[in-house]
């Protein structure tokens, strides 16, 4: 029975943690609102995007936001939304897209760590969180995001990376 289990063992390991890393998504109808502020947010997505979308190589990662109150964003929002997700989605306020580069490996993400009302604009502050020192994690170049929606709000977006 060992004999059998090692093999499975390593060509599970190559085969699967070499593979996309499913996105976590908020699927219809479960929005999972939070409020910090005042401010209601929707984490819509995260997790590593795909290898194939052309962006990959994006080595030193980007932050961009959209607002629906403004045609042209919603038509950017569309085009970069596409890089990361195969679905389509329409949003009411402001969609902020924070990537971090190309990571070595899995175990790569987000964590909010604080939002502010600015008045005229949003602070938000993201932790990058790293994998544990000597934890199994996917051996493939990795790019994590997050996309976060606030719900109703029309103002610009600052980042703040921890």
């Amino acid at each position: 029975m060992k004999t059998l289990f090692y093999p499975f063992l390593v060509l599970s390991l190559i085969f699967g943690g070499c593979g996309i890393q499913k996105s976590s998504s908020i699927k219809d109808g479960n929005l999972n609102e939070r409020s910090v502020s005042d401010i209601k947010y929707q984490v819509l997505k995260s997790g590593d995007y795909r290898c194939d979308n052309g962006e990959y190589l994006d080595e030193n990662g980007s932050f961009k936001f959209f607002r629906s109150d403004r045609a042209e964003d919603i038509k950017k929002f569309d085009k970069e939304y596409a890089l990361y997700c195969e679905d389509k989605i329409s949003f009411e306020g402001t969609v902020m897209i924070s990537t971090m580069g190309v990571k070595s490996s899995g175990g790569y993400s987000y964590e909010i760590k604080q939002i502010r009302d600015k008045n005229e604009s949003i602070e938000i502050t993201l932790k990058t969180k790293s994998p544990e020192k000597g934890s199994i994690v996917t051996t493939a170049l990795t790019n994590p995001y997050i996309i976060i929606l606030f719900v109703g709000v029309y103002k610009n977006v600052m980042l703040i990376k921890e």
